[in-house]
């Protein structure tokens, strides 16, 4: 959950983000250490209060105006996303950012456990090797920085982390080979929820693997 935070603040204009639970307590945070714990307990309480969560309806967002700033309301799972900036944030790129992220928290943390009674489980079976990727040859590693930077300037800094989950999948599929890299950008768009976001990444990604 840190590194989710730690990605947010990370974009130009933030000034911190932070996660609380449905009921307003303080999850965990990521702001510069002026803030202190009490501060930004109180914002978490605040932000955590269930009228704010129903402005944003399903999968919503909502944005809340300020004298110098702006506040960046985003519920999930359990719990609720909230972001504050400047004016001078991107609100297009932190929109995305901030779906990107209730989504990773919400895989994170996985269906609910089961209540069910515990039956006994039969011996256990020597799990396979995982396959390992096989080496990546200069000219493919060249294109790897250049498409980690074009999908990051569609989807903000969880490009980064989206980036490597793709290129490992691709490369244990198969041989990372140059006739195999528009496999790879098909994945990578996969990642861009905004559609024009997604376009301006396809043609970009299709012009360095040409």
């Amino acid at each position: 959950m840190r590194q989710v935070l730690q990605q947010l603040a990370g974009i130009q204009g933030v000034v911190g983000a932070l996660a609380c639970d449905e009921g307003g307590a303080l999850l965990e945070a990521a702001f510069p250490p002026l803030f202190d714990e009490q501060a930004l307990r109180q914002v978490a309480g605040l932000f955590g209060d269930g009228a704010l969560r129903a402005l944003t309806g399903e999968g919503g967002a909502a944005e809340l105006r300020y004298a110098r700033g702006r506040a960046y309301l985003r519920p999930y799972q359990g719990g609720t996303l909230v972001v504050i900036g400047t004016a001078a944030t991107d609100r297009q790129l932190l929109g995305l950012s901030l779906a990107r992220a209730a989504q990773r928290l919400e895989q994170a943390a996985g269906p609910a456990a089961s209540t069910a009674t515990a039956v006994p489980a039969a011996a256990p079976v020597a799990a396979p090797e995982p396959a390992k990727p096989a080496a990546v040859p200069p000219e493919v590693e060249r294109l790897r920085a250049p498409l980690r930077e074009a999908l990051i300037r569609q989807i903000g800094p969880f490009g980064d982390v989206a980036f490597e989950e793709q290129w490992a999948a691709w490369t244990v599929a198969g041989a990372p080979e140059r006739r195999r890299l528009r496999l790879l950008v098909d994945g990578l768009a996969t990642e861009v929820d905004d559609g024009e976001a997604r376009l301006a990444f396809f043609v970009e990604a299709c012009a360095l693997i040409m």
